[in-house]
């Protein structure tokens, strides 16, 4: 049982803030937003702008490789399935302080070529 405790705990704090951070991004209630993205999968790196109206892709810049978010939503990971990677495994998530929405998102195993990680570098909403 006493094993067990550490795994439960990091689900429980992945599980609680995914719910307080999406009810946050929810609330701003903004659709219409510009996002920059920098991207690194093992040792590919990229960068991506996408620009949503009424949130539907209406511009993308960059690599097409990246190319996995179609809305703001999608940067939300499953909070039980990144706990499930600990320990072997690690994931981590950084929430923006203002909208709410994941700016940092980070998974990491044993071999090198498994980390990836997404990071929100620009956000601009548009009126």
């Amino acid at each position: 049982m006493i094993p067990l405790i550490p795994y439960l705990l990091n689900m429980i704090a992945l599980i609680r803030s995914d719910i307080i951070n999406r009810a946050k991004w929810a609330e701003q209630d903004i659709h219409n937003y510009e996002i920059t993205l920098s991207h690194q999968w093992g040792s590919m790196h990229g960068e991506t702008t996408i620009t949503f109206n009424q949130d539907k892709r209406i511009g993308y810049v960059g690599d097409s490789t990246f190319d996995t978010v179609n809305t703001v939503d999608d940067l939300f990971v499953n909070p039980v399935g990144c706990g499930l990677l600990f320990p072997i495994g690690r994931c981590g998530v950084e929430y923006d302080a203002t909208y709410g929405f994941p700016k940092k998102v980070a998974t990491a195993c044993p071999m090198i070529e498994c980390y990836t990680e997404t990071r929100v570098i620009n956000f601009y909403p548009i009126e």
